[in-house]
């Protein structure tokens, strides 16, 4: 056989290989919601670098990687407080399935879905499709549909995705992962909250004019205009009975008002106003009202109960940002409490950042007028935790939160005695 042959055949050989090669890889992706495949520019953004699920606990455990298990070796023991992830989340839920209580968390630099158990080591991915620098996940039943809310271009984008019953891709780097799938909501809904039992959303669009306030399916299927007002760029929560709280937005410079709105009979109640940094969280069946207030360079937490009118004064303060109701004892509720407060300008220099707080974990209770420490965090992980978006199993055994400085999520067990 001559060389010229030769040089034909290997060249032919070269490009199967090389063809080979790229259709493994291009068919192992997993499409992001816009069609695009993993890697490209999607309508998230940039994908940012991960770093991963590998590293250790502040009890020296390891913090296991994607499906993967380790066992506790003979003397090790799980800490109070445990590290979930080792990367930035940008939000979690927290449900029971039998006994066992599960925590789905989303990363934020990759929008993959992961879960971890309370009672177990195990870090399990879940999704294989990429959605970067998500800043708000809101959850559905069990974790199993969520929404996706980040600004591009100066235009917030929130979109509705279900983890799929069947897995993403037949690649052997993402055997058993699932896809996310869904569809974009309105543009531009500056704020958005889920019904207690999570199948509706109330949500805000803004016009020249004010806002409009809209309720719809979870999904956002069939949404319906519910209520109009001059005054835009409000926080919400949906609490009992159709009810959805509206606070406007806090600025120790300015005063803050909360209402109660009726979906059903669309009533509008005042319930709070004229408070100077205001910042709220209402008990889910509104009995109750945690506020904080400024007070000169500083702020104070109080309780303020709706049926007779009487305000508690509550001690260690707090934000209501960084506290959490117990639905099981709505007289009950948890707090991140700071070590010390430095004078500023509040709540806006926490929430800008210029202040970062160093807390431990307590318990109040309304009934009883106790209250108790169940956390030393800054002792348990021998770091500084700025405590916040905390949520409570539903059998108050375990608190998870995310740190402020990192974003980060955590989980501290709650005694049954305490």
């Amino acid at each position: 056989m001559d060389k010229k042959k030769i040089y034909i055949i290997i060249g032919i050989a070269v490009s199967i290989i090389i063809l080979a090669i790229l259709l493994f890889f291009l068919l192992g992706k997993e499409s992001a919601p816009n069609g695009l495949s993993v890697g490209s520019e999607t309508p998230f953004g940039t994908p940012g670098a991960s770093s991963g699920n590998s590293g250790f606990s502040p009890n020296g455990l390891p913090i296991p990687a994607p499906n993967e298990e380790f066992v506790v070796a003979p003397g090790q023991t799980f800490s109070k407080l445990r590290q979930i992830s080792a990367s930035p989340s940008s939000g979690s839920t927290i449900f029971t399935e039998g006994s066992t209580t599960r925590i789905r968390f989303l990363e934020k630099a990759t929008g993959n879905v992961y879960e971890a158990t309370g009672d177990s080591t195990n870090l399990t991915r879940i999704t294989n499709t990429t959605i970067p620098k998500v800043e708000e996940v809101l959850w559905g039943p069990k974790g199993e549909s969520l929404i996706l809310r980040y600004e591009k271009d100066a235009v917030i984008e929130s979109f509705f995705a279900k983890i799929s019953t069947s897995t993403a891709t037949t690649s052997p780097n993402n055997l058993g992962l699932k896809s996310l799938e869904g569809k974009f909501l309105e543009r531009n809904i500056p704020s958005v909250t889920v019904s207690k039992n999570k199948d509706k959303i109330f949500y805000e669009t803004t016009q020249q004019s004010g806002a409009q306030f809209f309720t719809s399916n979870f999904n956002g299927e069939k949404p319906l205009l519910v209520w109009q007002f001059p005054i835009k760029d409000w926080v919400t929560r949906w609490l009992e009975g159709g009810t959805v709280s509206l606070t406007t937005k806090a600025s120790g410079q300015s005063e803050g008002f909360l209402y109660f709105f009726n979906t059903k009979t669309k009533s509008l109640d005042r319930v709070l106003g004229k408070i100077s940094g205001l910042t709220t969280l209402p008990s889910s069946n509104k009995d109750f009202v945690l506020y904080s207030e400024t007070t000169g360079n500083s702020f104070g937490l109080f309780a303020y109960s709706t049926e007779v009118g009487s305000v508690e004064t509550i001690v260690p303060t707090s934000l209501p940002e960084k506290c959490v109701w117990d639905e099981s004892d709505n007289l009950i509720f948890y707090c991140a409490v700071p070590g010390t407060t430095p004078p500023g300008n509040y709540p806006d220099d926490w929430y800008l950042g210029f202040v970062s707080f160093s807390d431990s974990i307590w318990k109040y209770n309304l009934d009883t007028g106790e209250t108790k420490q169940v956390g030393d965090i800054k002792n348990l992980s021998d770091q500084d935790i700025d405590a916040f978006d905390l949520q409570l199993s539903p059998n108050s055994d375990l608190l998870t939160f995310r740190n402020k400085r990192d974003f980060t999520l955590w989980a501290l067990s709650i005694d049954s005695d305490q």
